[in-house]
């Protein structure tokens, strides 16, 4: 037979085990490893730049129609359009001198049209639904109170003194960017009160510093610029507006790099984009 104290060694043993794995269970557990921090390699895009409706959205509707204009002033977006008398006097929203291309079966010049044929042609939607030729009359009574509109003049059609009037009798000042790339009407409309952006392609060396001590409030360029001119322009005080930016790395190269504003035929998109 064994003796007791040889008996008790197993159970002692098993014993000893069992409490060794109970305090182990018992104690803190171990924390996971902290996962590394990396620093991304996609570069912050920035403040939102604004979204500018150009002529009225022209590819989200019929370009420069008036159903066009309302629908982007409705989104929110500032209308941004163009402008060319009419044989009447009239001013047609319009961006090309001539119709072929903007009107369905229609051509010739803009200027050789009366108001009544022009509002009664058809400009047809990339939907095939013909939109309502406008005039400056129409937009100024048609379009939302409140809606930022960014009317250009061309070619010295219509005058910088006559634009400045037009803005003034229909109490729109405060709501209007006027655009033109001719410097001195830039600074003409400026000199009137008119809140003005001087375009400019990408071939024109600004010189932000006379712009600015112009009292010309923004510089529209062209996307093919060097985004470098949005430092230099905010350092004289002026904002930065970019024609026209459709494709999605382009606006975000714009938007890193600062710019105040985008024109772009494809606003609900680009819009859709950042959201």
């Amino acid at each position: 037979m064994r003796s007791s104290t040889t008996a008790r060694r197993p159970l002692l043993l098993i014993f000893g085990t069992f409490i060794a794995a109970f305090l182990a269970g018992c104690a803190a557990p171990t924390p996971p490893a902290e996962p590394e921090h990396t620093t991304s390699s996609v570069p912050s895009l920035g403040a939102q730049p604004l979204i500018v409706a150009h002529r009225g959205g022209a590819d989200e509707g019929a370009e420069g129609a008036l159903e066009s204009l309302v629908a982007s002033a409705k989104e929110g977006f500032p209308v941004e359009f163009d402008l060319h008398p009419l044989k009447d006097g009239q001013w047609a929203v319009a961006h090309d001198d001539k119709v072929d291309r903007i009107l369905k079966g229609k051509s010739g010049p803009v200027s050789a049209m009366t108001s009544r044929e022009w509002k009664a042609s058809c400009i047809e939607g990339p939907d095939g639904v013909c939109g309502t030729p406008a005039t400056w009359d129409d937009v100024v009574k048609t379009l939302p109170a409140g809606t930022p509109l960014v009317p250009e003049i061309k070619n010295g059609e219509i005058k910088a003194a006559d634009m400045a009037a037009a803005v003034k009798k229909a109490d729109l000042v405060k709501t209007t960017t006027v655009q033109t790339f001719r410097l001195a009407e830039a600074k003409e409309l400026a000199a009137a009160g008119i809140t003005t952006l001087y375009l400019a392609d990408a071939k024109t060396e600004v010189d932000v510093d006379a712009v600015a001590a112009a009292n010309i409030a923004f510089i529209g360029v062209n996307k093919s610029t060097s985004r470098d001119i949005v430092q230099r322009a905010h350092a004289s005080g002026l904002k930065v507006w970019v024609w026209t930016v459709d494709e999605r790395a382009d606006a975000d190269a714009w938007r890193s790099a600062g710019a105040d504003g985008l024109f772009t035929d494809l606003p609900k998109t680009m819009r859709g984009w950042w959201v």
